[in-house]
């Protein structure tokens, strides 16, 4: 039986907790997005004042909201109207809402995603990344990818906190690990190669 607190369903490891809140903090904004809007803010720059922005206010943030929900043991709005009273529980319907409007966007992303990632697996990387892109984000295999996200995601809600959110999570963070790591390899490869392609013309 899952565990529950005061008749709600809880996450049955700390693990499990950790990794569902490193996969909503991650997000596939810090993948896709990040590392180009670094080089075009002034690389080591950007980055520093990213970091800072995360201390000062994601990470209060975040904070914040896993006390509002441990304390009022209930939804955004149950939440939010139980410990600020019923004004408050207007707040709660904009965080509910501000949950949807980023699910349209977030699942049309991850529909490309998941088709690209499919792709590589089967075929290898594309030599053209940005005509690839442009196959990839278009057409009707675009929708169908989004509709398959979509339903893979409902699939994993309707499971519940510990059979759905806190499974997925356990199976799925650990995967992302290790898809990175081999691509950072190759990425810092890279870099080093062409290095040392500029340092011997500087030779000659």
């Amino acid at each position: 039986m899952p565990s529950t607190s005061a008749g709600r369903e809880t996450f049955g490891s700390r693990l499990g907790f950790v990794l569902a809140a490193a996969g909503s903090a991650v997000g596939l904004g810090n993948m896709w997005r990040f590392p180009y809007l670094a080089s075009e803010g002034g690389g080591a720059s950007f980055v520093l004042l990213y970091v800072a922005m995360t201390l000062v206010m994601g990470i209060p943030l975040l904070l914040a909201e896993f006390g509002i929900g441990r304390r009022g043991q209930a939804a955004p709005v149950g939440s939010l109207r139980a410990l600020g009273g019923p004004a408050w529980g207007r707040v709660g319907y904009m965080f509910v809402t501000a949950g949807f409007l980023i699910l349209a966007y977030y699942a049309v992303i991850a529909g490309w995603t998941l088709r690209y990632a499919l792709d590589a697996v089967a075929n290898g990387f594309a030599s053209d990344a940005a005509a690839r892109f442009a196959e990839v984000s278009a057409g009707v295999d675009s929708a169908i990818f989004h509709v398959v996200f979509m339903l893979l995601t409902i699939l994993i809600v309707v499971g519940g906190v510990k059979g759905g959110i806190e499974r997925a999570s356990l199976l799925l963070m650990p995967m992302l690990r290790q898809t990175d790591e081999p691509l950072l390899a190759d990425g810092w490869a890279v870099r080093r190669d062409k290095q040392r392609i500029c340092f011997c013309s500087d030779l000659f």
